[in-house]
């Protein structure tokens, strides 16, 4: 397993640097509240300013609950250079899973006062009314902890890609279509196999999630199935809605084009999508 050039000291240094962050961003934000609560107090007994003190409240309470998380998953990065401190080397895979999840958790954390993620907005209001309508359309899965668990897990990944929430719910909603949140589904009638039902000329080298998601992520800054396309990364962030992102996936990704500019089963991939990205914006983020 290749090793990052990371020895005990240097660890132990990141480590003492990032309890410095942590503990500042307290100070700071512990400061700020005493400074906010004044501000709070002293509109309150202004004549007709109670409305305005109360959105200061309300800001008050978001930015306590953003300083809360926010030092809470340093605090989760602080751990992992802890047990590091012994090892006095980190392979590159850890590493990277360390930070990969340290970024998902902080955008999950970081949230305006509307209750939108600042780094994972949902934006597109036609899938999310589409998406309650057919939320029914995904209960099967996500009520199954091992498929949950990969819905959730391929979400993260993308995320941490930096693509947007459309984006993600256009590929998990053909990731459902194509082998329903299944490592290793199989199509009988071919060589069709795993998350994304690849055919045995573009298989991953194994079928572990971490595997199949590195492939497709691989894949996807190409044009695998071909088209006047930079790469499929660039042909999706292009589009603004769920309902693009998941047609563009299914035919530059998946090679599902019908042959007239329609998608195959594209019905059924866009109210997969749609349901996701409903979930993600009206169930996991408030769970």
């Amino acid at each position: 397993m290749q090793q990052l050039s990371l020895d005990g000291p240097e660890v132990l240094r990141l480590k003492l640097r990032l309890d410095e962050i942590t503990e500042s961003v307290d100070s700071s934000m512990n400061n700020n509240e005493l400074k906010i609560n004044d501000c709070v107090n002293n509109l309150q007994s202004a004549s007709g300013a109670n409305k305005l003190a109360n959105d200061v409240q309300r800001f008050l309470t978001n930015a306590n609950e953003v300083r809360t998380n926010f030092v809470k998953n340093f605090q989760l990065l602080n751990e992992f250079l802890q047990s590091q401190v012994n090892e006095y080397s980190v392979s590159t895979e850890e590493a990277e899973e360390a930070v990969r999840e340290l970024i998902v958790l902080m955008q999950r954390s970081v949230k305006r006062a509307n209750g939108e993620y600042l780094f994972g907005t949902f934006n597109d209001a036609t899938a999310l009314a589409s998406g309650e309508r057919n939320y029914s359309s995904i209960t099967g899965f996500i009520s199954d902890p091992d498929k949950l668990e990969i819905m959730n897990y391929s979400h993260d990944f993308f995320a941490s890609k930096g693509l947007g929430e459309e984006q993600i719910a256009g590929i998990l909603g053909n990731m459902c279509l194509e082998s329903g949140f299944e490592l290793d589904a199989k199509n009988p009638n071919s060589s069709a196999t795993g998350l994304f039902q690849w055919l045995s000329s573009h298989y991953p080298s194994d079928w572990s999630i971490e595997t199949q998601l590195n492939h497709a992520w691989e894949e996807m800054q190409g044009a695998p199935c071909g088209g006047n396309i930079t790469s499929v990364v660039d042909k999706i962030n292009n589009c603004q809605t769920v309902t693009g992102a998941t047609d563009n996936f299914a035919i530059f990704f998946e090679g599902m084009g019908d042959g007239n500019g329609g998608v195959v089963a594209g019905d059924a991939r866009r109210t997969y999508a749609n349901a996701i990205y409903y979930y993600y914006n009206n169930i996991a983020n408030n769970s």
